[in-house]
């Protein structure tokens, strides 16, 4: 039986906007595999790198123009069906704001997968006889959300992940075209990320303060009477606190009961109880790992943008005997570009004049300049240049001019697929963190009514209220986690 081979670019069957989609390039393959005398079906890469679907087949059954009309078929009709889009959304997104996010999407009619990444981009895939493009920004506005007015190519990309919540492979998705001017922020954001009183460290700092005033309200009760302990302990709570209490609010405003909300009820228990020690030590706590959250998640994102930047925002594009800079974006396949001594090279090509080395290390992680020579033949693929006739976007020249013919466009280099891969592992979230997430929202609403119920039990013991009141914050302090042992108040 004959055994042949035939690769198929999922960017030429699906649309630019879904070419990217890790379930659309899986529903074609299952097409395709499907048809008779289709032996396997799969993800490859080729040979420059790119992702293409490997197709072995016996020719005696079936032929490879049959299979390509059946592969076009299919991405026409994944192309009528679903749309795809991804917008920017302003100052990043920490985990809080991008879960609000991604609940209120799931919950308009059509969504079939909605994620944002640690880069701060939300992905979209959506029913078209369903919903559109246009409800679904609408219904993210809703949140207080506004969109960038646009994002480096390179950073662009669809997650990985099969999940609703993960999103899809990632290819090169265009952003979607008429994102709004201007920049907002995000729900839930914090000044840490934003420029607080001390920057964007802000609420690492007050969780510090509040750690610093909870070892010196310790210190004096030991030495000092009257209200100096006291005062530390109330000034504890506010540095602590701050934080808490605003993302708290901003998820009372979108009717969640988050864990921000047991920890501030936590506190006024022990206040009430009169264990203002404990209380600042629990705020100190979880304001102290809120923040270094936070905190990590600034500098994935600040890395992925670092990334992102690595390539020019313009080219020097020559036409005839004639040179014009051009956005990097606009740069087409088969455009030659000129590489000045010691500039960053704008995209991925073939060096077809000029010899220099170039410095890769940014891409390649190569220690030592690269000699780099011109093709013979202008028009050589890069999948079959050699290493010395191969460059890379973000990658900087040496002391030499190039001539380079582009053999990618911005959002497919090297560069971009790193950027991509970058993103997909910062915003990942592991069974563990979903498992978190979904117990948290039975849990937190559970104790919040066992508490109001333990104190209205007055009504039907013959108890006065402030006992009934102490019996429910005393249950409420016990619950609550990451706290410092205590005096054991009443039975619940």
């Amino acid at each position: 039986m004959a055994d042949d081979l035939l690769r198929l670019n999922p960017s030429t069957l699906l649309s630019n906007e879904a070419g990217g989609c890790r379930r659309c390039i899986d529903a074609l393959i299952r097409d395709v595999g499907s048809q008779p005398g289709v032996s396997s079906a799969d993800i490859a890469r080729a040979g420059d790198d790119s992702e293409v679907i490997s197709v072995r087949f016996d020719g005696e059954t079936t032929s490879a123009e049959q299979l390509g009309g059946i592969a076009r078929e299919a991405g026409a009709a994944l192309d009528a069906q679903f749309g795809h889009f991804s917008l920017p959304v302003g100052g990043g997104a920490h985990a809080n704001a991008a879960e609000r996010i991604v609940d209120r999407l799931r919950e308009e009619p059509g969504v079939s997968q909605a994620v944002v990444g640690a880069d701060g981009h939300s992905f979209v895939e959506y029913e078209r006889h369903k919903t559109d493009e246009a409800r679904l920004r609408a219904a993210i506005r809703t949140l207080g959300v506004e969109f960038e007015s646009s994002a480096p190519p390179a950073a662009q990309a669809w997650p990985r992940g099969d999940a609703a919540s993960e999103g899809a492979r990632p290819a090169a998705p265009e952003t979607s075209h008429d994102a709004h001017e201007g920049k907002e922020h995000a729900p839930g954001d914090h000044d840490h990320a934003h420029g607080g009183i001390f920057g964007e460290r802000t609420e690492l700092i007050f969780a510090v303060l509040a750690g610093i005033m909870l070892g010196a309200g310790w210190l004096t009760e030991k030495s000092v009477q009257g209200l100096l302990p006291l005062a530390c302990y109330v000034i504890a709570y506010g540095f602590g606190g701050f934080f808490t209490l605003k993302e708290a609010l901003d998820n009372l405003r979108h009717r969640r009961f988050e864990i921000d909300t047991l920890m501030l009820v936590a506190a006024v228990g022990a206040a009430t109880l009169g264990q203002w020690a404990e209380g600042a030590l629990l705020l100190f706590l979880f304001s102290l790992g809120h923040s270094l959250e936070h905190y990590a998640m600034g500098r994935a994102r600040r890395a992925i943008e670092a990334l992102a930047e690595l390539a020019p925002e313009t080219a020097t594009v020559r036409r005839a005997a004639a040179t014009k800079d051009v956005p990097v974006a606009e740069l087409q396949i088969g455009d030659v570009i000129l590489v000045r001594p010691n500039e960053r090279i704008a995209a991925d090509g073939v060096v077809i004049v000029g010899e220099s080395s170039v410095n890769q290390a940014p891409v390649t992680g190569e220690s030592v300049p690269v000699d780099k020579t011109a093709a013979a033949d202008p028009d050589l693929d890069f999948a079959k240049a050699s290493a010395e006739q191969r460059v890379y976007a973000g990658t900087i020249n040496g002391a030499g001019a190039l001539d380079v013919r582009v053999a990618r466009q911005a959002s497919e280099t090297t560069l971009a697929r790193v950027v991509k891969m970058v993103a997909e592992a910062e915003g990942q979230r592991s069974p563990t963190q979903h498992f978190t997430d979904r117990f948290e929202k039975i849990f937190v609403p559970a104790v919040l009514v066992g508490v109001a119920l333990l104190m209205l039990s007055w009504m039907v013991v013959d108890e006065p209220f402030s006992a009934s009141f102490y019996r429910a914050m005393a249950c409420w302090w016990r619950r609550a986690p990451a706290r410092s042992p205590s005096p054991s108040p009443a039975p619940c």
